[in-house]
């Protein structure tokens, strides 16, 4: 067993010894980089997060390959960025090209009213599982307010569930 938890808090301390200019944190499931780059007295600078991984493949060939990722609870999630991306492209062109927008709009609220308590990617799990349920259904989210509206009613009941799993087959 590897703690994913010690794994991004060692992952972050290598980072800013060899970055020691630069703003490092730990942060869930991944480390948080801010660069002096582009920063002013109102907004911070350039900004990344680095999820460290592991790629995996299964005993079984005929599954996809995935990645273990950091879950944020010192535990793992399985996943596949491929698909991830996939899905994703998908449900943006079905939907009037509103999912992207509304991952944004919803990743920023959660940061900036509760301090990213919801991890990045429980969020667009979350989102993209309601936009393909109304999708299955024949709804299309044509508008960015309604998108909204469907993707906090998502979190909610992600939240309710309890965890998520990734789309992997």
């Amino acid at each position: 067993y590897i703690s994913s938890s010690k794994l991004v808090t060692e992952f972050s301390s290598v980072l800013k010894r060899h970055y020691p200019d630069t703003k490092v944190k730990p942060d869930g499931q991944s480390v948080a980089i801010r660069m002096t780059q582009g920063e002013t007295s109102d907004e911070d600078g350039l900004g990344y997060d680095i999820v460290p991984c592991f790629s995996m493949q299964p005993d079984d060939r005929t599954q996809s390959p995935f990645y273990l990722m950091p879950n944020g609870s010192d535990n793992w999630i399985m996943t596949n960025p491929r698909i991830d991306t996939d899905i994703a492209k998908k449900l943006h062109a079905a939907n009037n090209k509103t999912y992207k927008k509304v991952v944004k709009i919803i990743k920023y609220w959660n940061k900036e009213r509760f301090r990213s308590i919801l991890l990045s990617y429980y969020v667009e799990l979350a989102i993209a599982r309601e936009y393909l349920r109304r999708n299955k259904e024949g709804v299309v989210i044509n508008s960015i307010s309604f998108g909204v509206a469907s993707g906090f009613w998502a979190l909610n009941e992600a939240v309710k569930q309890g965890g998520q799993d990734s789309f992997l087959p």
